[in-house]
């Protein structure tokens, strides 16, 4: 019997165009060229990510926070699933945000699934659904879609069309803005091959956007049937496909007509007609509303297509939903900021703004600063006290790269400086973090946006900066003798730890810039007098970084030194305005909250890396039972970290997660809390009793489809210690 050639084609059901909505892109993809029946073909999904957004893989704990990523797949005589679905390029941190282990992506995701051809036609349709979050002010988005493969003999992929570019000839049009008397051709369903969409002038006009792979487009066509025949003498209902071929279209409502009994019998423009630079669509559907004077009145989703809008439009000229595109002579509010809220128009014609607000809980603390086309010019700095502000905006060099200034540089001048800080003897402070933003439209210098940023920061906050010279106590690191530290061979190298110092073919600045990042916590700075320009060469030395005084008598044998001396250095100087009154305000219930929950992850943090794990994590307990009682996702969490940090072996503190991890579970069943449950009881050598809460883990994984390789794992070396 001949083999059967497949070509198989990716359709999505729903399809963002536009980078500016949405910070994902999606592709799915056949890697195989032909495929026959009976062949395994792998399907290749790979996710695009702008800068700064991750995604969530699919093999994320759901219960630590962030929302795995989910493929599904649905069933169909015409293929056959081969394994599981593997995620590549995955990354994993502890992140204190949610707190817990967080597996993601950067920059770009991809999934492969095997997939068994058994049939001439393949169908392959699923949904998608994910989370994406950026780390540069904590925003997540959403989102959930279809995706189907389809046996065709055409290519076509949506997420690879890019909009025409608007010409002189048909320019885009605006809500207020009258249909031009062009003439559009590539027309189907109609007495004739073009039209003029002032032909239709007497009537009202819904011009819906559409293409075969949108499933919401198409649902809606026995609708739009019914309310073109009730409507008939005031309205028409014409489509619009930008991105198929005539025959492509026709093709399409034949096998709609076939397979779905919908006979779509509305005019309809295609791809080639030049209409969609009118209107330059970037999502689907879409409807645009045009009045019986032919003018453009309502720019809108595809689901603004009803019966009681279609009646309102006709009897007032509006409709129940949100315009996608301004209005183009809006009415102005003075007394309110323009270009937010839609208010004059959505901003393209702002050069430059800058905001400052208060802490906010949906923001991540995160910072940025670019001057480049890509990803353009601004500042962002989220929720940050008014101190890192000044440390970050007032460095010396205009590469960000170089870091922030330390304390030993800046003085506070000033009577209340808590103020500036985040922490207060230790205890963080909420109501002391501050967001700021700064953007220009036009392409500028990270040095002038520094610039603007300084005076924001004094207006905003009553304050004066300045630089100053002062007389300090410095580490001075200086050379006796230049010709025995000069380079004279080996490899350029450059090692700093906390117990190694090796360097060699390196500048004096570089070296400088490395051991700042060690003293960063030191009262005195760093100055160089060594007076030599060229490269360092080789020394080699093992030492207490942190111990200026070892670090000194090992240099002094290479020919230079490192001591503390009085100099006059400059220092950033920061006093409050005169005038200024600093006025305490109630702390917001976000506020308190987030107060609550930094120092509680702060101590968390801590017995990860304690000396005294068992003493640490006391107030842990009382910070649980206090605040964390009544939440079971949390009670597991804190549970799960006693049983992770080997050096918790306080029969006391286990008992008490073990505690928690019960609790957790009267309130939800499921694998994560039993996973928690079991490693407890193991580690308090409960074998018996972690043997089967881990095989009652195992059972519920399965049962949900999820992949319990930690959990078996623990069952073979409990196993293992029975025997």
């Amino acid at each position: 019997m001949k083999n059967l050639v497949i070509s198989i084609i990716l359709f999505l059901s729903f399809v963002h165009f536009s980078q500016s909505q949405s910070p994902d892109e999606w592709s799915f993809e056949i890697l195989e060229n032909e495929v026959k029946v009976g062949d395994t073909v792998t399907l290749k999904v790979e996710v695009t990510l702008d800068y700064t957004w991750q995604l969530y893989s699919t093999d994320q704990n759901p219960d630590v926070g962030p929302t795995p990523t989910q493929i599904k797949f649905e069933t169909h005589t015409s293929y056959q699933l081969i394994g599981d679905l593997t995620p590549e390029g995955v990354r994993q941190k502890f992140d204190p945000t949610w707190p817990g282990i967080v597996r993601y992506f950067e920059d770009k995701a991809i999934f492969y699934q095997k997939v068994r051809i058994l049939s001439g036609k393949p169908i392959i349709r699923g949904t998608y659904a994910y989370q994406v979050c950026t780390t540069l002010d904590g925003k997540c988005i959403n989102g959930e879609e279809e995706f189907e493969f389809i046996g065709t003999k055409s290519i076509f992929n949506p997420s690879k069309i890019q909009n025409n570019q608007l010409g002189d000839i048909y320019p885009a049009l605006r809500i207020g803005d009258e249909i031009p008397n062009y003439e559009f051709t590539k027309l189907v369903n109609h007495q004739s091959s073009s039209a003029k969409l002032t032909e239709f002038k007497g009537q009202s006009m819904i011009l819906d956007f559409w293409f075969s792979g949108c499933a919401p487009c198409i649902a809606s066509w026995p609708k739009l049937l019914e309310l073109q025949k009730k409507y008939h003498d005031r309205v028409q209902i014409i489509l619009v496909n930008p991105l198929e071929d005539v025959q492509d279209v026709l093709d399409f409502i034949l096998k709609r007509k076939e397979n779905a009994n919908t006979n779509m019998t509305l005019p309809t423009f295609c791809k080639g007609s030049r209409i969609e630079e009118l209107f330059p669509v970037t999502s689907y559907p879409t409807t645009v509303w045009i009045d019986e004077n032919s003018v453009v009145r309502h720019i809108a989703d595809g689901s603004s297509i009803s019966d009681r809008n279609i009646r309102e439009f006709l009897d007032r000229g509006t409709i129940q939903a949100e315009n996608r595109i301004l209005k183009k002579n809006a009415a102005v509010i003075y007394e309110k900021p323009f270009y937010i809220g839609g208010n004059v128009s959505d901003g393209e014609e702002m050069m430059w703004y800058s905001t400052v607000s208060r802490y906010n809980h949906n923001l991540r603390p995160a910072i940025g600063i670019f001057a480049s086309e890509e990803p353009g010019y601004f500042i962002t700095i989220a929720n940050s006290s008014i101190i890192r502000m000044i440390k970050l905006l007032f460095n010396e060099s205009n590469n960000f790269l170089d870091g922030e200034l330390f304390d030993n540089r800046i003085v506070l001048d000033m009577p209340a400086p808590d103020r500036l800080k985040s922490g207060i003897d230790g205890v963080y402070q909420s109501q002391n973090l501050y967001s700021y933003q700064l953007f220009s439209k036009e392409p500028t210098t990270i040095a002038k946006l520094k610039e603007i940023a300084h005076s924001d920061i004094e207006n905003y906050f009553g304050i004066d900066i300045e630089w100053q010279k002062r007389y300090k106590e410095c580490l001075v690191l200086s050379s006796m003798d230049t010709t025995r530290i000069s380079y004279s061979k080996g490899e350029a190298e450059l090692f700093i730890n906390e117990s190694k110092v090796v360097f060699n073919k390196i500048k004096v600045e570089s070296l400088i810039r490395k051991i700042k990042t060690k003293y960063q916590a030191s009262p005195f700075p760093i100055v160089n007098e060594t007076g030599f320009v060229g490269d360092l060469g080789k020394f080699s030395a093992e030492l207490n970084i942190e111990d200026y005084e070892s670090f000194d008598k090992a240099l002094e044998r290479f020919g230079m030194r490192f001591k503390v001396e009085k100099r006059e250095i400059d220092v950033l100087v920061v006093k409050e305005k005169e005038g200024y009154q600093h006025i305490e305000r109630s702390l917001t219930e976000d506020e308190k909250i987030a107060n609550r929950e930094v120092n509680f992850k702060r101590l968390l943090r801590k017995i990860y890396n304690s000396d005294n794990v068992n003493e640490d994590a006391i107030p842990i307990v009382e910070f649980v039972d206090e605040y964390y009682s009544d939440d079971w996702k949390s009670l597991n969490s804190y549970a799960s970290a006693f049983y992770e940090v080997k050096g918790i072996t306080d029969e006391g503190l286990l008992d008490k997660a073990l505690s928690w991890a019960k609790k957790s579970i009267s309130m939800e069943s499921n694998y994560y809390n039993w996973n928690t449950y079991a490693g407890l009881l193991y580690k308090m050598d409960k074998v018996e009793e972690a043997l089967n809460a881990a095989k009652k883990a195992v059972t519920i994984a399965y049962q949900n489809e999820i992949d319990p390789i930690k959990t078996e794992q623990l069952i073979k070396k409990i196993q293992e210690r029975i025997n």
